[in-house]
């Protein structure tokens, strides 16, 4: 009965959703007061003017290639072939980077894109993060030479870049 539905929500503290923001989540407590949960990074994001939780998984793009299904970080990772390997669009600029050569289609998992053989014995890996890419070079036998040297340009449009102390751009 509605007594009982009112007695059960006067017990539980409940979301107020029109004061959600993309790290921050208010709630009505039980005595009347209200409590603010403040996240370090985005739990959720504006899609089509509503908040949906934040999903790194990718997922085929508009146009081709692939990007997380719902993102702080708007990147799109290449489907193969050639142009770039990676290009994050704001609306101060773009960041891309790229790989010599053309690229095969990945293999999804998740949030991960892996290209297999871009070199012999090399794969490439791209991991999107809710508000981050990771590029990692991953070798799959051992260089005959002992030795192994890759470089991956980076182009900036619009904005400047500097590296951490974590050596992260």
């Amino acid at each position: 009965t509605s007594a009982r539905l009112a007695a059960k929500l006067t017990q539980h503290r409940i979301e107020v959703t029109g004061l959600d923001t993309e790290s921050m989540t208010t709630y009505a407590n039980p005595d009347g007061s209200t409590s603010l949960e403040s996240a370090s990074s985005p739990v959720r994001e504006k899609v089509g003017g509503d908040w949906e939780n934040v999903d790194a998984t990718l997922a085929p793009l508009p146009g081709g290639g692939f990007g997380p299904k719902v993102a702080s970080v708007p990147v799109r990772f290449s489907g193969g072939g050639t142009g770039p390997l990676s290009a994050i669009s704001l609306p101060e600029g773009l960041v891309s980077t790229s790989w010599p050569g053309g690229l095969p289609a990945p293999a999804i998992s998740g949030n991960t894109a892996t290209y297999h053989d871009v070199s012999p014995g090399v794969d490439l890996v791209l991991t999107a993060g809710v508000t981050s890419v990771e590029t990692s070079i991953v070798l799959t036998r051992r260089p005959a030479n002992g030795q192994a040297s890759f470089r991956v340009p980076l182009t900036v449009a619009g904005l400047s870049v500097a590296s951490s102390t974590d050596g992260a751009l």
